[in-house]
């Protein structure tokens, strides 16, 4: 993930590094937030400032078990910023895996409408849709 962030965004200067947070309940289950994994590790290997921003107000239904057409709703709505973002900064979303984008999008939206100019992403892996996900 940080060779990725070195060639695509070589020329961006990140303010910090946020991963996709979970809500309360996912996390007294599982005990971890794989994307908080992953961008604690990016934020060493690539000297930026870590920062939990993010949270997750609600459970929701896992985006997985959703077909395409739903993901959107099931985020609409259920994440806040905890902290300030820094104003007119730009932001590296960190997030496990992307199908749809739908959960990126909905944070990117939030950490703007909270302050941060740019928001990009990186994940580690990307899930292709099946035929029955669609309908």
């Amino acid at each position: 993930m940080a060779h990725t962030v070195r060639r695509e965004y070589a020329d961006i200067n990140f303010d910090c590094i946020v991963p996709v947070p979970l809500s309360r309940d996912t996390i007294r289950k599982r005990r971890y937030n794989q994307s908080a994994v992953l961008a604690k590790g990016l934020a060493d290997l690539l000297d930026i400032r870590y920062d939990q921003i993010l949270n997750k107000q609600q459970t929701t239904l896992p985006q997985r078990e959703l077909p395409a057409y739903r993901r959107s709703g099931n985020v609409l709505g259920v994440f806040d910023v905890v902290d300030g973002v820094t104003k007119g900064g730009s932001v590296l979303l960190v997030d496990d895996t992307v199908t749809t984008g739908s959960t990126l999008d909905e944070c990117a939206k939030i950490l703007k409408l909270y302050g941060a100019q740019a928001v990009y992403a990186v994940t580690a892996t990307v899930s292709r849709l099946s035929n029955q996900s669609l309908l």
